[in-house]
């Protein structure tokens, strides 16, 4: 008898041992779609990264089971998927056709399938819903372009698609790239894909500010098993996992990192942003020449002075949250801009002393000085606007929890930074930034704003809605600043003052 129950728990324990290793090795198929799945490749070394290979990988790890990648298109990771080949698909759209061969998980974030076109566009489409969508592409006959294998939300749109009768209008490819291309030669009028994916493509195509976008629809993403090599017990325990990993700070740190910072990079490295930036930076120049014209400092004083309040409060922000390399050595626009307003100040003093020696005139003419105290006022208040979206941006880049406390601070310092080490080195010790109006506060109330908007809605956000909170910050930032400045309103005395 004991020899019997002996073998059964042999035969019970290497059974359960057989399941688990077999839980552990779950097969799935990848190909580039920036920013779920990609390469990224770091000293010399290729990482397969993505939030859809974050989120497949932390679920996994909280199942039991390790994953193991090979990289396939969608439409033949489809039909491997079908065979039980592989075992799961990652961000895949739930069909009635779909659920006769596949099991669908719980749904672990959301998509924005969207039609992108070209600004200069001769044909453009108006519409409201779906139906109107696909009757404008009949009307105008209009060659859209769409991702072979790709299921969109909405079952009319997808029929479209498929129906032979309008397969002139319909250029299938096997990615978001390839439509770009087509789109940029001409070859086709439009084309479908993940809102994300999409901008982030054209992004690196440097297309983004020649292309506008449409939203179509939403529709809640899967993981997809193959019913022939997983059973229902793998995706009960899946879908526990999914529910576990939704709960925990790690699965919104994903979106943040892998959604958030390249839709606000994508912003920030539009023409107007960098316009306002650049102004920005000879305004806070031109304080410390101010500063320097003031005390008769020497040339090389002027562009400490001027250097310190430009790019000093963001070599202070990327120093301390151990940015490799400093964002100031990553381009340098931002010191040509320093050097060129100092040089250009240096050759109009110049100018101006030489006609106030020479022409008896001069010395009667005045400069409205201030008319350009409130110019200055005006490029002040944009390069604080713009600076205190790069300072969120980088709290969100550098992974700085919780965002709302991050990113104010950060906002501050690279706003308000530079400043304060100016005039703590300026020779007559005058330290206005701890003294005169309100100015790194600004930074932080508006960042605040920002950061809790991007903390709250960071699992569903759209290029379209990054977009406004960022100007929503800035028009906030540059309108709060100007009011503070003409109304001399200061900032609150930590102790009352004393009669």
């Amino acid at each position: 008898m004991s020899i019997l129950k002996f073998l059964f728990l042999v035969i019970f324990t290497f059974g359960n041992n057989a399941d688990a290793t077999q839980m552990r090795a779950i097969k799935c198929g990848w190909y580039s779609w920036e920013p779920y799945q990609y390469i990224k490749k770091k000293e010399g070394i290729n990482y397969l990264i993505g939030l859809d290979i974050h989120i497949l990988n932390a679920v996994a790890d909280i199942a039991g089971s390790e994953v193991i990648y090979e990289e396939i298109s969608w439409q033949q990771h489809q039909e491997k998927l079908k065979s039980g080949f592989y075992d799961i698909a990652m961000g895949a759209t739930k069909t009635t056709e779909r659920t006769k061969n596949y099991y669908f998980t719980v749904p672990y974030r959301e998509s924005i399938d969207a039609l992108f076109i070209l600004k200069d566009s001769s044909k453009k489409l108006n519409f409201r819903n779906v139906s109107e969508f696909i009757s404008a592409i009949k009307h105008q006959q209009f060659k859209l372009g769409v991702t072979e294998g790709y299921f969109y939300s909405s079952p009319e749109l997808n029929d479209f698609i498929n129906d032979k009768r309008y397969q002139h209008l319909i250029f299938k490819t096997s990615n978001t790239l390839q439509n770009i291309i087509w789109l940029e030669n001409n070859h086709i009028d439009g084309f479908l894909a993940d809102h994300v994916n999409g901008t982030t493509i054209a992004w690196h195509k440097r297309l983004h500010e020649k292309i506008e976008t449409y939203e179509i629809s939403r529709n809640p993403i899967h993981f997809m098993l193959s019913k022939k090599s997983t059973s229902l017990k793998e995706l009960s325990n899946i879908n526990k996992a999914i529910q576990n990993f939704k709960n925990s700070k790690e699965y919104k740190l994903a979106f943040k990192t892998y959604l958030v910072a390249p839709l606000l990079l994508q912003n920030i490295d539009k023409k107007w942003f960098y316009t306002i930036d650049i102004i920005g930076t000879v305004a806070f120049a031109l304080s410390g020449i101010i500063i320097a014209y003031r005390i008769h400092a020497t040339l090389f004083t002027t562009i400490t002075l001027a250097m310190l309040p430009a790019i000093g409060g963001g070599m202070m922000r990327d120093i301390i949250v151990g940015r490799r390399p400093l964002g100031v050595l990553q381009t340098p626009d931002y010191l040509f801009a320093v050097f060129i307003t100092v040089f250009a100040c240096y050759v109009v003093l110049q100018l101006l002393a030489f006609l106030s020696s020479r022409l008896r005139f001069y010395s009667k003419m005045r400069l409205d000085v201030k008319f350009l105290g409130r110019a200055l006022d005006v490029f002040d208040a944009l390069g604080l606007a713009a600076f205190t979206v790069i300072g969120t941006n980088v709290a969100v880049i550098s992974k700085c929890e919780p965002l709302w406390l991050w990113g104010p601070l950060l906002a501050a310092i690279t706003g308000a930074g530079g400043g304060v080490i100016r005039d703590l080195l300026r020779p007559d010790r005058h330290v206005v930034s701890f003294m005169g109006e309100l100015y790194a506060e600004v930074a932080i109330i508006w960042s605040l704003f920002l950061s809790v908007f991007l903390h709250l809605h960071h699992t569903y956000l759209s290029p379209d809605e990054v977009l406004w909170a960022i100007i929503v910050t800035i028009v906030g930032v540059f309108t709060t600043r100007m009011v503070v400045s003409i109304f001399n309103i200061k900032g609150p005395s930590f102790l009352s003052k004393q009669k």
